[in-house]
């Protein structure tokens, strides 16, 4: 069960049961209902005293943390004396991963669950599947799940729906659409997206309206960074000026040296956007589809506009002659 915080916060959860809870990060994120980032964490540690206080059960318990993430350590004392299971990729804990190796086929990665060791190979592709899936990995060691157990499923797993999702329809350049909508996402995938790409890193994306401003030039600023060129466009506005969010964005690209025109552009259009960046596309590039992921609309006030960034980078690849298995 995802327990978020707006749902803690507002007790929609207050008579679930839980025995185990897990965090892997808490980053700037709904800052616009929160407030501040300690009422953020506040919320998110309103789970682990679930557990904490949870009385008597005949299941098993305990709290699972990720040791790299500053936020999810922040709320270890939430749990008071339910045992935590610490997990990591770069430093000791009861679960690490090392010798991780990322392709465009997936992710492999040598598992450590205290003297135990073993092989992983998820059909995911990120180096943070590999925190989640150690996440996954020490709520299975809480039910007591032997470690050969813990690995077949974590391989199991198949590919999320607008994670790091791979359109494929013969063009030489890759295609890629991803849910990436926050500061911290953004430095997750561009850097992979560096590591896979032999040309230009292309991204096209927005930011929602009536959320966070804080991150809207964030993000700017970390596109131009680290990706060659963008394309600013729109992600559920609801009732805010696009314009005025694209501007917002732009603000935050040219903090980071970029010049529109040179480094990016603004179109508003989100179908126009894409098209025109696939368009651009050479052999070797990738091009970053960010902030849809699969989500099947876009908010322009109360109107819920149909939407899938999937389908439509296929129908525009097939525009430019390419042909896509659907």
């Amino acid at each position: 069960l995802e327990a978020t915080s707006h749902g803690l916060v507002l007790h929609r959860l207050d008579h679930c049961p839980f025995d185990i809870a897990v965090v892997t990060n808490v980053t700037q994120e709904h800052l616009d209902f929160h407030g501040t980032i300690e009422n953020y964490r506040r919320a998110k540690g309103k789970l682990l005293e679930f557990v904490r206080d949870r009385g008597t059960r005949p299941y098993p318990t305990g709290i699972v943390l990720n040791a790299d993430d500053e936020g999810a350590r922040s709320l270890a004392h939430f749990a008071g004396d339910t045992p935590i299971l610490w997990y990591s990729t770069r430093k000791h804990a009861q679960l690490t991963a090392d010798a991780i190796r990322v392709s465009t086929r997936g992710t492999a990665f040598r598992l450590h669950i205290g003297e135990q060791i073993a092989d992983v190979t998820l059909q995911l592709i990120g180096p943070w599947n590999v925190e989640n899936a150690l996440a996954a990995a020490g709520v299975g060691l809480l039910l007591g799940l032997p470690l050969d157990v813990i690995v077949r499923g974590l391989e199991q797993l198949t590919r999320v729906p607008g994670r790091f999702t791979k359109v494929d329809c013969g063009q030489p350049f890759s295609v890629i659409v991803d849910y990436a909508h926050t500061p911290e996402s953004f430095q997750r995938v561009l850097p992979l997206a560096r590591q896979i790409a032999t040309g230009r890193v292309i991204v096209v994306f927005g930011s929602a309206g009536e959320r966070d401003r804080v991150k809207r030039r964030l993000q700017g600023m970390i596109a131009a960074q680290l990706a060659d060129f963008a394309i600013l466009t729109s992600e559920d506005p609801r009732f805010e000026d696009p314009w005025f969010i694209i501007d917002e964005i732009a603000e935050g690209m040219r903090s980071a040296g970029a010049r529109e025109g040179q480094n990016y552009l603004r179109i508003e259009d989100r179908r126009t956007a894409i098209r025109e960046a696939l368009r651009r596309a050479q052999p070797g590039d990738i091009v970053l589809l960010l902030g849809k992921g699969h989500e099947q609309c876009i908010i322009y006030g109360n109107e819920r506009r149909p939407w899938d960034e999937l389908a439509e980078a296929q129908s525009a690849l097939e525009d430019l002659g390419y042909r896509c298995s659907r």
